[in-house]
């Protein structure tokens, strides 16, 4: 099974997940190992880099991904 590339250093699951293994472990199953191109946080660090990746996006807020592009966007071209 592919895992998404950011699996080893992203900080979301381990800084906001660490007091909730089971779904912690849910979430890892659902988008770092198996659909990782729906995972909201990889979506916006593919475009923008990592340093640009809210710490605080969940995977599956994927409806923000478009508020946080259009952002991150309008910035670039200031």
């Amino acid at each position: 099974m592919k895992q998404c590339d950011l699996f080893n250093t992203c900080t979301f699951i381990k800084d906001n997940m660490a007091d909730m293994p089971v779904i912690s472990e849910h979430l890892k199953m659902k988008y770092c190992c198996d659909s990782f191109l729906k995972c909201a946080r990889i979506r916006i660090y593919l475009e923008f880099g990592f340093e640009n990746v809210p710490s605080t996006l969940f995977p599956n807020q994927e409806d923000d991904v478009t508020y946080i592009a259009k952002h991150l966007r309008s910035c670039l071209e200031e």
